[in-house]
């Protein structure tokens, strides 16, 4: 290694490395073999890359075909909250896709990420590995040291990278081995991506975007876990101290001890389709993700589990109040705290101040300009149409501020009858007295409305297959001008009285059946109760029909307002004609 990188800085241009191994593996556990190189501590740490370099951990036999002795993957396990070893065929979803439903199918997949047969055990003190020019390092384990792997120059990709843990997947602790004493992987470099790697069981952060000279960056399709363990104020993703366009995109932060994204001092950033969940276990920076660089962007991410609040929304260090952040479609439950605060009062940046109550303005000085959230009056359900109304405005006004004209409001299911938040926290208000309301948190995203010119809504959303139901709680979120609210009181649906008149009159043969609709109706059921003894057939201008032993059905998918529909029967046997009058109409089936 040592007259690798000697070789690399003294030849111009970029070099490469080929791992071809005259000696066995000196590591083995079951079926996995890997090489481990311990840089000698007597000679001191690695010298620096300091040009143009790819650095690729694959191993090579003699006829240059790759020698794969260490077979398998590792994902995240949602269920055990554990980094396992399974087949590299795997897979797991990430963020909840575009529809903003956890676990339904459209979300993206983060496919397991390859175990090495290189680990490199660095010297205390010292970075393991130390880029300084533009590099290009592959499938590679990097553990003790101070930091796995820093890199200054720009234009860098990482890709398979192990940062904190050792070949197998397990903590270098576990086999008598110093951990990583800071971060994982460190990133001062521009317009560098990390790719499908792990940063786990390091004594600081895991993967850390930090300088105003990161104007971009990425990590995608990677994961952070279990980072800080020796700072229980440190973060599984971060972008600090002026990194700004920074991406996290299809990625997994868990179980770190602070935040499991975090965006201290730092400009804007991107969060789209990670899974951040169980993190803040240090209690010092609690938050699942926090977020100080105005203009940022967090949109379909399962944030979940976590200790203190979903999302915090705050000034941090030398940054200015945070404005313009969009907060959407994201899956935001059971997290210690609200899902959304809007930092106004804790001057420590960190824990948050839980529910600011609306004030009927747009106030800059304050996080995403103090912006109100919704105050949902009415949630009624008929089929899989939900009817919604409320204002965005002072919960006491009534009605809606002219403020917020033109504002979405996204609608939330916080719970129903089988799954959900918890509720627990979301009660509490700045100042730390507690409510009799309940504000949030939102689990499945229902749909959106648009404020009228007063700051009103009203609408339907069809929320067929989102679980909705009679009794389920709902919450709301307004976004006017990239700014996104905190959620507002939970509201329970209820079912929607709808005016459908039934009539039968009966005629020499059967009867007629008549269903006037006095307002538009969806999904009217038309019921009978058939006589012992009858024999019956039925005509009409239904869409489907049915009958469970002597109860028979009619059901109108969509009846317009004045429509007439009609149900003709025939009868025959021996019946009292009396029993033939049993028929209801349920307009909320």
């Amino acid at each position: 290694m040592r007259q690798f990188i000697a070789n690399s800085n003294a030849i111009a241009g970029k070099q490469r490395s080929y791992f071809v191994m005259a000696v066995e593996p000196n590591n083995k556990v079951s079926d996995s073999k890997w090489w481990s190189i311990t840089v000698n501590s007597t000679l001191g740490s690695l010298p620096n890359f300091n040009d143009e370099v790819e650095l690729n951990g694959t191993v090579l036999n003699a006829d240059m075909t790759v020698n794969n002795s260490n077979p398998d993957c590792l994902l995240y396990n949602y269920s055990t909250n554990t980094l396992e070893s399974v087949a590299c065929s795997k897979s797991i979803p990430v963020g909840v896709g575009s529809d903003g439903v956890p676990f339904s199918g459209d979300e993206p997949r983060l496919n397991a990420i390859p175990k090495p047969e290189i680990e490199i055990i660095g010297v205390a003190g010292s970075p393991v590995l130390n880029f300084t020019a533009k590099a290009h390092v592959s499938s590679v384990s990097v553990f003790s040291g101070s930091n796995g792997i820093e890199v200054y120059g720009d234009d860098s990709q990482l890709d398979k990278v192990f940062a904190g843990l050792r070949a197998d997947g397990s903590d270098p602790s576990d086999s008598g081995f110093p951990r990583i004493s800071s971060h994982g992987i460190r990133i001062l470099s521009n317009n560098t991506t990390v790719n499908s790697s792990i940063a786990a069981y390091n004594g600081g952060l895991g993967i850390r975007f930090e300088g105003s000279g990161v104007n971009s960056g990425k990590a995608v399709n990677s994961i952070a876990y279990y980072n800080a363990l020796s700072g229980s104020n440190l973060d599984g993703f971060i972008a600090v101290n002026g990194a700004s366009n920074v991406i996290f995109e299809n990625c997994v932060a868990a179980n770190n001890s602070g935040s499991g994204i975090d965006n201290y001092n730092g400009g804007r950033i991107t969060i789209r389709n990670c899974s951040v969940v169980k993190n803040g276990w240090g209690n010092a920076e609690p938050s699942g993700i926090r977020v100080s660089g105005s203009g940022s962007e967090i949109v379909n991410n399962l944030v979940a589990e976590n200790v203190g609040d979903g999302i915090l929304v705050t000034p941090t260090g030398s940054t200015s109040t945070p404005t313009g952040i969009k907060i959407s479609r994201n899956s935001i439950f059971k997290n210690g705290y609200v899902g959304i605060d809007l930092n106004v009062e804790d001057t420590s940046n960190n824990m948050g101040d839980n529910v600011t109550l609306n004030d009927g303005q747009l106030d800059c000085s304050q996080p995403n300009c103090g912006i109100d959230y919704p105050v949902i009056t009415a949630a009624q359900l008929i089929g899989s149409s939900l009817h919604i109304e409320g204002f965005i405005n002072d919960e006491n006004a009534g009605s809606g501020s002219s403020s917020f004209a033109g504002a979405t409001v996204e609608i939330y299911m916080v719970n129903n009858s089988t799954d959900g938040d918890d509720l627990a926290g979301n009660n509490v208000l700045s100042g730390g007295s507690t409510s009799s309301k309940f504000y949030g948190e939102g689990w499945i995203y229902l749909g959106s409305l648009t404020a009228d010119s007063s700051g009103n809504f009203r609408g339907e959303l069809n929320v067929a297959g989102k679980g909705a139901e009679v009794g389920s709680l709902i919450t709301a979120l307004t976004i006017l001008n990239g700014n996104t609210s905190e959620f507002g009181p939970d509201a329970r649906v209820t079912t929607k009285p709808v005016k459908v008149r039934a009539e039968m009159a009966i005629t020499f043969r059967g009867a007629n059946i008549t269903i006037t609709a006095l307002e538009e109706a969806n999904n009217v059921k038309l019921y009978w109760i058939k006589p012992s003894g009858l024999v019956l057939t039925a005509e009409g201008d239904f869409d489907s029909s049915g009958n469970d032993g002597d109860i028979y059905w009619w059901e109108f998918g969509s009846i317009s307002a004045g429509e007439v529909r009609h149900v003709n029967l025939t009868f025959g046997g021996d019946f009292s004609l009396i029993e033939t009058f049993n028929i209801g109409v349920d307009p909320l089936q």
